[in-house]
């Protein structure tokens, strides 16, 4: 019996780490956010030209701005 559960939880655990954001974000992927609010961009249309964005990559944050949206 213990050793099914054990299993089920690593199996479990193993699930939890390959979707955690950091995990994800260790893949390639970032996140952007506007700033001074920190809303997640989802959609272009969310930002103009000049607006101020943080990207949040694995190993750091990069802050910049909008140039151009398409």
């Amino acid at each position: 019996y213990f050793e099914s559960r054990r299993n089920a939880i690593s199996l479990m655990n193993g699930k939890l780490k390959a979707l955690s954001p950091l995990s994800v974000l260790n893949r390639g992927y970032s996140i952007t956010r506007k700033l001074p609010e920190l809303i997640v961009i989802k959609n272009s249309k969310a930002l103009k030209r000049d607006d101020r964005i943080e990207i949040r990559v694995y190993q750091g944050k990069i802050e910049s701005r909008v140039e151009q949206v398409e």
